[in-house]
């Protein structure tokens, strides 16, 4: 018997075979700074579609004040559920101090996402209409 579960490992053994490992480098900028220095900022999920929004700060100085303030843009990831699902990604901004508000989850192709942003005594707020096929500012 030993014999036996001997030479069943050894043919499985030499049957299997190394994967190859391919390793190549991103130089997209975009992605790079996206993948290093961005924040998650909200997440929903419709029974249609799922969202991730990023922010990501831009340069030093940004917001226009002296003391080097920033201004961030939002990256808002839209995918469809699936083996391979549609997947889209939209960049919106910039903004000053923005902060997320709510999803409101009425349409669940095109859900709402309202924000607000600006100084802290000017607040001001958008709300977008995100899908896959596109992100539109809410009149």
């Amino acid at each position: 018997m030993k014999i036996f579960l001997i030479n069943i490992a050894l043919v499985i053994c030499s049957l299997s075979y190394g994967q190859v490992i391919n390793i190549k480098a991103i130089d997209n900028i975009e992605i790079i700074r996206l993948l290093n220095d961005g924040a998650s900022f909200s997440t929903n999920k419709t029974p249609d579609l799922y969202f991730k929004v990023y922010s990501l700060t831009n340069e030093p100085g940004s917001a226009g004040y002296a003391n080097g303030e920033v201004t961030e843009k939002l990256y808002i990831a839209v995918s469809e559920d699936g083996e391979w699902p549609d997947q889209k990604v939209y960049v919106v901004g910039s903004f000053y101090t923005p902060r997320a508000l709510k999803w409101d989850n009425k349409n669940s192709k095109h859900p709402e996402f309202t924000i607000e942003y600006g100084e802290y005594d000017a607040k001001k707020k958008v709300t977008f209409i995100i899908g896959l096929d596109k992100i539109t500012q809410k009149k």
